[in-house]
């Protein structure tokens, strides 16, 4: 049996866990099904990948993936060909393609790695994506290997200064940032990386490694920790990997066998983590009397509000910037007084177009007249104070309100409650099950605010089919269950402390 190859990917997951690159390499079929999000942004690469190949129009295209590539890539270099696009190299131990490798006067050669990102290095000439850089050098390392002279270096990135006016050009939308010296003093050190990574993904077994912060986005999340105890060190509020091994290290393997002493109340986060811990020791439910001061406190009609918005990499409407946020959706769900039944109005933009004006006038008027406004986190927030710039989009008037009349119910939340069933989390979609088990986001067909960004993409593009009315119907559910989700998350921690709350009837 051949013994496997390094690549890039592995070395990128490996700096993590040294068993998701075995598990990788050897038992590829235990992993998740890559969900809708990751081929999206697959996707983008793919589309950016070819944009970039128009910089070159004389370039080669090595068709072929993995392996089979690398004998077409030697045929190629020695047809003489001075652009190849997907370019592959191989050594016993390592593997390589590149996106671009360009010939220079010289005849040594310019690698150059397309990123959908909008830069590696900030403002000040210091690196921002350490990763990007490592990527580079590891193709750098596998290409030496092989006898190719590469002195250059460059990412291909997105253009964040660029705006759409009549057509997307790869000259416009793409810049090119060289990184040459940033590579060149990697090389040391990554090279050590791959040749510790290798030995990994050659050994017989898996190593064990114990549930850390980095499990969370695995696709071996399942096969590794089918169960998750209940007092892991991970649902600890703002910890990283680092911080878990080291408790690790010192022989606590749960939240229940820290001692006090291991938090800095001097701090945010100690404090924070603090008092996760002392609801993991009782196992009480923690309402602080402020929760329920601050809310009898604010007035009504109470107004609870949630947006939805798409940030594509390429942009989409006139003058919009690479990942500019372009709000589409809002929901809200009003009650007027203590004991009315609650109101429920929404906006959906079902057009090509800028969403903006007809967004922000829309919630204008569903919410000018509330007391309070909740909110949950600070993304409608920024949303707002973006809408602000836009004129006629009611942006300014929505931003006064919000200063006035908000409420932050995930502030709310996180500043005076606890429960177990958290995990150290304050994400509604982690709250709700926690007060409220039988309003589930599982029945819905669109279940978060990346893959409803997604399915908007894809709904603009099929205007008119029924393929895009599903999904329009699918986002205005999703929407809705979030507001309705916080209010009955507000009922319910209210009702915990005996306080009569009404019941809601949603329509």
């Amino acid at each position: 049996m051949s013994l496997p190859l390094l690549t890039k990917s592995l070395f990128r997951d490996g700096s993590n866990c040294p068993r998701r690159i075995h598990l990788a390499t050897h038992n590829r079929k235990l992993a998740a099904p890559l969900d809708e999000a990751i081929l999206a942004r697959i996707e983008t690469g793919k589309v950016l990948g070819e944009m970039a190949r128009q910089l070159w129009p004389t370039g080669h295209l090595v068709r072929e993936i993995g392996v089979n590539a690398v004998d077409i890539t030697a045929q190629v270099l020695e047809s003489g060909a001075d652009i190849i696009f997907e370019a592959a190299f191989s050594t016993e131990k390592f593997f390589a393609q590149c996106d671009v490798l360009e010939q220079l006067h010289d005849g040594s050669w310019h690698l150059i790695e397309i990123k959908s990102g909008t830069g590696v290095l900030k403002p000040d000439g210091k690196v921002k994506k350490p990763q990007v850089i490592d990527d580079v050098t590891f193709q750098a390392i596998v290409l030496r290997l092989c006898g190719l002279q590469v002195t250059k270096f460059s990412v291909g990135h997105v253009n964040s200064e660029f705006r759409l006016e009549s057509e997307v050009t790869p000259h416009g939308l793409l810049r090119l940032t060289e990184i040459t010296k940033f590579v060149e003093s990697n090389c040391e050190k990554v090279e050590a990386e791959m040749e510790r990574l290798y030995g990994i993904i050659c050994a017989p077994q898996a190593q064990t490694v114990p549930l850390n912060k980095f499990c969370d986005d695995c696709g071996f999340m399942s096969h590794c920790h089918p169960v998750v105890g209940a007092n892991e060190l991970t649902f600890l509020p703002m910890i990283r990997s680092g911080q878990v091994d080291k408790l690790r290290a010192k022989g606590f393997e749960s939240i229940l066998d820290l001692p006090e002493t291991e938090f800095d109340l001097s701090t945010p986060t100690g404090v924070a983590q603090h008092k996760v811990w002392l609801a993991h020791l009782s196992q009480t439910i923690s309402v602080e009397p402020e929760f329920v001061e601050k809310v009898e406190s604010l007035p009504y009609p109470w107004a609870f509000i949630d947006f939805e918005a798409t940030n594509p990499a390429i942009p989409r409407f006139r003058d919009g910037r690479p990942y500019q946020v372009f709000p589409f959706q809002w929901s809200c769900h009003t009650r007027e007084h203590a004991a009315a039944e609650l109101f429920h109005e929404e906006f959906l933009h079902e057009e090509d177009s800028d969403p903006r004006v007809a967004f922000g006038q829309s919630l204008l008027a569903a919410i000018q007249s509330a007391g309070t406004i909740f909110t949950y986190s600070s993304y409608e927030k920024a949303r707002i104070k973006d809408l602000a710039t836009v004129p006629e989009s009611g942006g300014i008037e929505l931003a006064a309100l919000l200063s006035e009349r908000e409420t932050d119910l995930f502030d709310l939340i996180k500043g005076y409650t606890y429960r177990t069933e958290y995990r150290g989390s304050y994400s509604i979609k982690k709250v709700l099950p926690a007060w409220v088990p039988d309003l589930s986001y599982k029945q819905l067909a669109i279940q978060d605010g990346g893959l409803a960004a997604i399915r908007y993409e894809k709904m603009l593009d099929g205007l008119g089919t029924e393929f895009a009315n599903q999904i329009a119907t699918d986002l205005r559910a999703y929407c809705c269950q979030d507001t309705r989700a916080m209010v009955e998350i507000l009922d319910a921690i209210m009702g915990s402390q005996k306080i009569t709350q009404p019941q809601s009837t949603l329509f």
